[in-house]
């Protein structure tokens, strides 16, 4: 089971308002029918901050939902609309980077702005920096390591 478009899911774990599953679900038995059972378990985990609150979202007993979590299929679908939502909501924290970076840069050149305020944003600024320079160093790294592999004479080449 795939769950795309979940949503909101921004507020996950915050509501304990019913939900009304997208109307775009997947895997729906005809277009305009309304996702599984299982398929609203899954939107209600991801909506509401525990599993008596999903059960309750979609009228059903939350022993039947810690059932159907402990079966590896229902695990799996989980699981996997938990990366989509979490893959989602990184989607957004890097369209609004760019925001982030220029608050963090306003602050940093303002001269109303505390000389403490000013000092966090450039502590803040060379901090994040050293961490791009150490990522590239990785990535450069794990590029170097995969060309190898990758070669003829790679580490696992019998030598004749």
């Amino acid at each position: 089971m795939n769950i795309e478009n979940i949503g909101n899911v921004e507020s996950a774990g915050n509501t304990d308002e019913p939900i009304d599953p997208p109307k775009d679900a997947p895997e729906k038995a005809a277009k305009g029918s309304r996702p599984s059972r299982r398929e609203q378990a899954i939107l209600a985990l991801l909506e509401h901050s525990s599993v008596e609150r999903a059960a309750q979202a979609v009228g059903m007993h939350p022993s039947t939902l810690w059932r159907w979590l402990k079966q590896p299929e229902f695990q799996e679908a989980w699981r996997g609309a938990r990366q989509q939502a979490y893959s989602q909501s990184l989607g957004r924290m890097q369209q609004a980077a760019s925001a982030a970076v220029g608050t963090v840069f306003r602050i940093m050149t303002d001269t109303r702005a505390s000389d403490n305020s000013r000092l966090r944003a450039a502590k803040y600024v060379l901090d994040k920096s050293a961490s791009t320079v150490e990522l590239d160093a990785l990535e450069d790294l794990q590029q170097r390591v995969t060309t190898i592999e990758r070669s003829p004479c790679g580490p696992h080449t019998p030598k004749a």
